[in-house]
């Protein structure tokens, strides 16, 4: 659905009266836009996974979590070091050579350490998603799970109203339909869990 189409969804769960209201119409577009946030971040859905493959620093402008940093040229994984960490034992971060660790400078810098300009990095990580804007944009939840996005913006619209038990009863219905979700997108392991229990000296072991 469009931004346009999801408002008229929530429109026609009893708020047509917001509509042609230029307050109210940004108010719902903002619900939306929440409703939208708050999907995104209840899990580490895989249509939010990106890669972006560079020689370091890396700049991003839609980066929520790292997932991995590999080192193209070595073929090797990096592990994360937080930078208070690195400049305790080099405060000038000057040490050149094969890249072992990486850290964020900023928000939006990756780099690596020692510093590496040379080889190119594969990143996988999880966007951030856009907020909607134009009437013609389209939220990055899949289709057949963008009506938890207008139950999530109907909750704020009945909290809005003062109306609790409302919010409360599509509340759980949301909660459901993100468990439907979760299981459908996330967890995917359909087979049951082993353990394979070895004995022998010195100590038996799992």
């Amino acid at each position: 659905m469009t931004l346009e189409e999801l408002m008229s969804e929530v429109y026609g769960r009893g708020f047509d009266d917001l509509r042609g209201n230029a307050t109210e119409e940004a108010r719902v577009k903002r619900w939306l836009n929440y409703a939208q946030r708050e999907i995104a971040d209840y899990a580490p859905w895989p249509f939010l996974e990106a890669n972006k493959e560079s020689t370091a620093p890396i700049t991003f402008t839609d980066l929520g979590h790292v997932l991995s940093v590999t080192d193209l040229a070595h073929d090797e994984q990096l592990t994360y070091a937080d930078r208070r960490e690195l400049i305790g034992y080099d405060p000038n971060l000057s040490a050149v050579g094969a890249a072992e660790r990486w850290y964020m400078e900023g928000e939006g810098t990756l780099k690596v350490y020692p510093a590496d300009t040379s080889s190119k990095f594969l990143v996988r990580y999880v966007k951030v998603v856009t907020d909607l804007s134009a009437a013609s944009d389209t939220p990055i939840i899949p289709t057949n799970y963008q009506e938890l996005i207008v139950e999530g913006a109907v909750i704020r619209a009945y909290r809005n109203r003062d109306n609790y038990d409302a919010a409360k009863l599509v509340r759980e219905e949301w909660r459901l339909g993100m468990e439907l979700m979760n299981k459908a997108l996330v967890k995917r392991n359909m087979d049951v869990e082993r353990k394979v229990l070895r004995t022998g000296w010195p100590q038996d072991y799992v």
